[in-house]
């Protein structure tokens, strides 16, 4: 079994944000705010070496899940690989696109880990939503005649208390969706745990606002706040979304702050993509992601030893166990 290392906290960020300078990834996972506002993983650690680090974290079913190495170069993902190998994992989470070719061919058996795969855009289409592609869009922007006031966050407990009450709104609004809908009951359960854990991350963010190094605006309307958004610019030229929420009594709030966002925030020459992150498998999720026609994904998967064993108890990696089971059957 793989020695953990040392406890992951805050002092590592900016050796993290270090090695993403590099440019060689595309995901968000090794965002501050990944890492450090979400609370749904338990003793979370990271092995330092000069070349590699590696992060890993318990399970429910108190196992110990490793990440993908973060390598500065990508000559050295074999180095991280070599040291788990000889630590006896077999077993590997969030591999990116260019490390699961390199680990197929080391024998891996990888799998597509689909709901937890990264959207990523163009910033020029985001931002000036030319083409007939974005007409829907434009129109839902055009059609926008509330008299609004849009700025960034600025600290105040109206401010703070606002954005949680925009939370709270959501999540009511996706309650009642959720209990409307033909969805099986685990899947209920997950999408109502994780509006309970964006609360929780986007209070860790604004309460340590400039470690986090996010960008947060507001739209409000007769001095309400009905939409806010928070991201931030990667060391990699990655400009990470992170939260949106609008009130939809508002028609097209969403397209104006997805818009205003990024014309305040990514026009510049080192964002290289816009990435909004995963769908969660949430079908909801997928088609207003999928709307905005992203250019690539930063694809994620799994990675299985030949005489491995999963040990992860996401939803996706059973789903995986699943399709493998009847394969064999």
């Amino acid at each position: 079994m793989a020695q953990k290392g040392e406890l992951l906290t805050k002092k590592h960020g900016d050796l993290i944000y270090d090695f993403l300078k590099s440019g060689i990834h595309d995901e968000t996972i090794f965002s501050k705010t990944t890492l450090f506002a979400w609370p749904d993983t338990r003793d979370v650690c990271i092995h330092v070496d000069d070349d590699f680090l590696i992060i890993s974290y318990d399970c429910k079913r108190n196992k110990r899940v490793i990440i993908s190495p973060l390598v500065r170069r990508k000559e050295d993902f074999i180095k991280g690989i070599c040291y788990l190998e000889n630590q006896g994992v077999k077993f590997i989470v969030q591999v990116s696109e260019w490390q699961a070719e390199i680990l197929k061919e080391r024998g891996y058996e990888v799998e597509l880990f689909e709901s937890r795969s990264e959207y990523l855009y163009s910033p020029e289409d985001l931002i000036t939503l030319r083409g007939k592609k974005f007409h829907g869009k434009r129109n839902f922007i055009n059609g926008f005649k509330y008299n609004y006031e849009y700025r960034p966050y600025n600290g105040s407990d109206e401010d703070r208390q606002g954005i949680i009450d925009l939370f709270n709104l959501n999540k009511e609004d996706r309650e009642a969706k959720i209990a409307e809908a033909d969805i099986k009951e685990k899947k209920k359960e997950f999408i109502d745990n994780n509006s309970e854990l964006e609360i929780v991350a986007i209070n860790r963010i604004l309460d340590d606002y400039e470690y986090f190094n996010v960008k947060a605006d507001v739209l409000l309307i007769d001095g309400k706040i009905q939409g806010f958004v928070a991201g931030e610019i990667l060391p990699n030229g990655i400009g990470g979304i992170y939260f949106q929420k609008g009130n939809t009594e508002y028609r097209g709030i969403y397209a104006m702050i997805d818009n205003l966002y990024c014309k305040a925030h990514f026009d510049s020459e080192e964002v290289r993509y816009i990435n909004k992150q995963e769908d969660l498998g949430i079908k909801g999720l997928r088609k207003a992601k999928r709307d905005y026609r992203p250019v690539a994904m930063a694809n994620l998967y799994t990675a299985l030893a030949k005489d491995g064993v999963c040990c992860c108890d996401c939803p996706e990696c059973e789903k995986n166990k699943k399709k493998k089971q009847k394969k064999q059957k």
